[in-house]
């Protein structure tokens, strides 16, 4: 009988199962930054525990309970022009809300992979963007795990292949052989705590770019893709990669 009532009650009243979701939500995440201000020190279960619920909010209320909460945060938000993803307006806000309140977005991978040991992992989201090949004139795709990989060129497919470990990258094209050192560049990137965090795309860019050129050799890497293991290890890297064989 009580059941029925407040199914009755829930239906008639502001106080449906959906506002008293969103009511309940928001009382938590209010909470949770009063109770451990200043969040810059808070522990890492508790940024999880916020970043969790501020996603939760705008996945299922969008931003209107931000409105409500964070008026100047939200106006900020909507003022900027350019997203990633036009037509998801929203994208991306809640990483900018958790910047603003004085801490990185943690997601559940971020969270478990600090108890898990689970790799680290870097995305450059290409998406339409031009890769200019002016210059150059082989063009590869290297996706490996760092076991001496091997791949024919996308431009001229028969006339040059490159191999690629975890301290080089070899070339081989209009019979000549060049072997152009990464490990410095490979170190850089392993070691470079901030790729993990939510870098603005041009940053990232330039940091998982590496152009080389000499006497014998042009080229250029960008990394799409990079997982790096707790003990900073790279363990999988994807890339465009360019070049250009000097007479």
């Amino acid at each position: 009988m009580l059941f029925s009532i407040l199914i009755f009650i829930s239906q008639l009243t502001p106080l449906s199962a959906y506002k008293v979701s969103e009511y309940s939500q928001t009382k938590r995440l209010k909470k949770l930054i009063q109770e451990n201000t200043p969040l810059n020190k808070s522990s890492l279960k508790t940024k999880y525990q916020i970043s969790s619920t501020i996603s939760y909010l705008l996945n299922y209320h969008g931003i209107e309970p931000f409105k409500k909460i964070f008026p100047k945060y939200v106006k900020e938000y909507k003022s900027k022009k350019s997203y990633d993803y036009p037509r998801r307006k929203w994208f991306g806000f809640e990483r900018y809300l958790t910047r603003k309140l004085g801490f990185e977005y943690v997601s559940k991978w971020d969270y478990e992979s600090n108890n898990t040991n689970r790799p680290k992992i870097v995305y450059l989201y290409l998406g339409n963007s031009v890769i200019d090949i002016k210059g150059y004139d082989y063009l590869f795709n290297a996706d490996t795990s760092f076991n001496n990989f091997k791949q024919k060129s996308k431009i001229e497919p028969a006339a040059a292949y490159i191999s690629l470990d975890k301290k080089t990258i070899t070339v081989k094209a209009e019979n000549k052989t060049v072997t152009v050192g990464l490990k410095n560049f490979f170190d850089k990137l392993r070691l470079d705590v901030s790729l993990t965090s939510d870098t603005d795309k041009k940053t990232k860019w330039e940091k998982l770019t590496y152009v080389f050129e000499d006497s014998s050799i042009k080229l250029k890497l960008i990394v799409t893709h990079l997982e790096i293991s707790p003990k900073k290890e790279i363990e999988i890297l994807q890339a465009k990669v360019l070049c250009k064989i000097k007479p």
